[in-house]
């Protein structure tokens, strides 16, 4: 048997902006530990995130076999290495790419090996069992370019236009018993020096088939790895990173809670951040339904989540649901889940995607005022993306219901390669057969209003309290942001109001590109004038940092848009509340120019703080406050995070420049405002 030489790459753009987005490459890890069991010292693996390493690595001892991850976020990164090792190695090298990306369709098959003319195989579904097909085929000493017979697990192209051949499909019933941990054996090591980011896997599969996700693309029954193994990895994990404590540790689980076991871990991990130090965050999506074994995880793993309770309703529209084969959990389960949160003082999150096929622009601004309504303290909207590798992308369900999509980049995701340029992009859905370009440009701006108001606490207080009238809350924040409310302000002032609007309407129609071509052409235009990666702004974060910090109009605004909405006669009753919250709002939010911060004594009418805690579900005029008054504390948290930024701040001297080098690199956002406490709590 002869002997092999094997590259594996999880590649990642390496560069300042994605130093927080870098995490160790579990995949390829198994992929390593799984070849590596079976043929011992006949195969030679080296792993890499580093695509410049790569190449350096590969000019200097050619492999036999180049094995890449494929992802929506590497789709060119991968293109422009591919290339780069074609042209150094010609034909003497086979490579192959896998991972979630690469579809068993067989026009999504062909498009792909289109995409990549370079490229000699595609491996979808888990890819341990196809991988050790090639792997076995290639140490058969056969010279050969093509397997004599179709490989189980391997799309291999044939020579000929759109030609492949393969064998069965395998790859979702592997033993996870027989998988070694790449953690435990060691072949991680190289990545575990503080620069990558744990990610750990216990479970595989999912039980649902959305059809926008990768993960529910195959049916399946969940595997899970063996206990006493999990155990070892996360004590291994957290001695490891015990001196990163800024990590959060990554649960590679797309419904975390779903297996009884789920409890157990959850009691591990806690144990672990107790008596090791680590992790102090842990990111983690729970499974879908809200049960007994999820609220039993989220107290234990509540004060380190990062997310606490979140409910992806995704949509409410039957129609939308049955497009993308998903099933929410029922309306009074919600109100139970939510309620829970409440009760253990736990915040409660909901995400929402716009344009999902069949969604409306009434329908989603509906369910964003019920969303509002049951007490959500963060509502996340996304834009619907379409991934390579689910059933959306393919052509008969995007022609089926008209999909649209424009190109927009991915932070930070771009960059030369080996002399190459290269950059990567998500292609969103801008209308389908029930919701037009203008359509999404409304839920756009929405979509901004909510991450400013929801995420960054932007006068918060003031819209809870306008949702408990007989009014659209999203219909006036469609005035607001849509360049429709200047009637509503003092003339002095509607020219301010009217900038805004519109620059924020043209940089939200910039962002979007006809194709990744003309988004790759822009962004390397800016690239070579500037000499740096492309560090598009995030535009939730800078007009909203905009609007916080640097635009005076705003309350007054609000209040005039409110009450041209209720019926006069209630504005006496009205007003002196609405004033009292909007000061609230003021004096709440951390002035990150004028550093003289100290608490300030609040006297309100109102027990505001029960009203928050039981998810402003209730009118204010059901608490008020009998005694004592309240405190606006700066919270200590942000003051060490904001004082360690300043000695690093290169933003210069322009306001908002400053204003969003502060938002964008402190969170969790919510620390921008300062804590309400009652009076004696200080």
């Amino acid at each position: 048997m002869r002997h092999l030489k094997v590259v594996l790459g999880d590649l990642s753009y390496i560069n300042e902006i994605m130093s927080t987005s870098l995490y160790v490459p579990l995949n390829i890890g198994y992929l390593a530990s799984f070849i590596r069991g079976r043929f011992g010292r006949d195969v030679d693996i080296v792993l890499f995130k580093d695509p410049d390493k790569l190449l350096d690595y590969i000019a200097h001892d050619p492999p036999d076999l180049v094995g890449l991850s494929l992802y929506d976020w590497t789709t060119r990164l991968n293109g422009v290495v591919i290339k780069s090792i074609r042209k150094r190695l010609g034909s003497s090298v086979k490579i192959v790419m896998g991972g979630p990306s690469v579809d068993t369709e067989h026009l999504e098959i062909i498009r792909l090996f289109n995409l990549y003319p370079e490229v000699d195989g595609l491996i979808p579904l888990e890819g341990e069992l196809g991988f050790y097909q090639l792997v076995a085929w290639m140490l058969s000493g056969l010279d050969e370019t093509t397997p004599r017979t179709p490989l189980d697990g391997v799309f291999w192209r044939m020579p000929g236009e759109n030609v492949y051949q393969t064998g069965k499909q395998i790859g979702l019933n592997i033993d996870l018993a027989t998988l070694e941990s790449p953690y435990l054996n060691g072949i991680l090591n190289p990545f575990l020096d503080g620069k990558w980011r744990p990610i750990i896997q216990m479970s595989r599969m999912c039980p649902y088939q959305c059809a926008f996700c990768v993960a529910g693309r195959y049916s399946g029954k969940i595997r899970a790895f063996p206990l006493d193994k999990i155990r070892e990895e996360l004590e291994f994990i957290c001695r490891k990173f015990k001196d990163y404590p800024n990590f959060a540790m990554l649960l590679a689980e797309n419904n975390f809670g779903v297996r009884p076991d789920d409890v157990i871990i959850s009691e591990w991990i806690k144990d672990f951040s107790e008596t090791i130090g680590y992790p102090s965050t842990v990111h983690f999506y729970t499974n879908k339904q809200f049960t007994e074994r999820t609220k039993t995880i989220l107290h234990n793993l509540g004060k380190l989540s990062t997310m606490g309770l979140t409910i992806a309703l995704q949509s409410e529209s039957k129609e939308a649901l049955n497009a993308i084969k998903r099933k929410n959990m029922s309306n009074e389960n919600v109100d139970k889940a939510i309620l829970w949160a409440a009760e253990n003082k736990m915040p409660v999150t909901t995400e929402l995607i716009f344009g999902l096929p069949k969604e409306t622009l009434s329908g989603f601004m509906g369910i964003l005022d019920r969303s509002v309504a049951r007490g959500f303290d963060s509502i996340l909207i996304h834009n619907m993306q379409v991934l390579n590798g689910v059933k959306m992308n393919h052509q008969s369900y995007r022609q089926e219901h008209q999909l649209q999509t424009r190109f927009r980049a991915t932070f930070g995701n771009n960059g030369y390669i080996n002399g190459d340029f290269s950059c990567e992009c998500e292609e969103v859905i801008v209308s389908t057969d029930t919701f037009s370009l203008d359509d999404f440009f409304v839920v756009r701006g929405l979509n901004f209003m909510v991450y400013v108001i929801f995420s960054m606490g932007f006068y918060k207080w003031f819209f809870h309290y306008v949702r408990h009238f007989n009014i659209s809350l999203f219909e006036l924040l469609r005035k607001f942001i849509h360049n429709g409310a200047a009637e509503f302000l003092p003339d002095e002032l509607q020219e301010n109001y009217h900038t805004f609007c519109q620059e924020f309407r043209v940089a939200t129609e910039g962002e979007l590109y006809a194709t990744p071509e003309a988004l790759s052409r822009a962004l390397q235009e800016k690239f070579d004038r500037t000499g740096a990666v492309v560090n598009s702004p995030k535009l939730n974060l800078l007009f909203g940092a905009r609007l916080i910090y640097l635009e005076k109009w705003t309350p007054i605004l609000f209040k005039n848009l409110f009450f041209s909405m209720v019926p006069a006669s209630e504005r006496g009753v009205h007003e002196p509340i609405v004033d009292e919250l909007l000061n609230l709002c003021h004096q709440e939010r951390i002035d990150i120019f004028n550093r003289d911060w100290k608490t300030v004594e609040f006297c309100p009418s109102w027990d505001l703080i029960r009203w928050r805690e039981e998810k402003f579900r209730h009118p204010l005029s059901s608490y008020p406050l009998t005694s004592g008054g309240m405190n606006l504390v700066p919270q200590e948290r942000f003051i060490r995070k904001f004082e360690v930024l300043l000695e690093e701040a290169s933003c210069g001297n322009d306001p908002l420049d400053f204003a969003y080098f502060v938002i964008n690199n402190i969170n969790p956002r919510s620390d921008f405002v300062c804590q309400l406490q009652y009076g004696n709590q200080i």
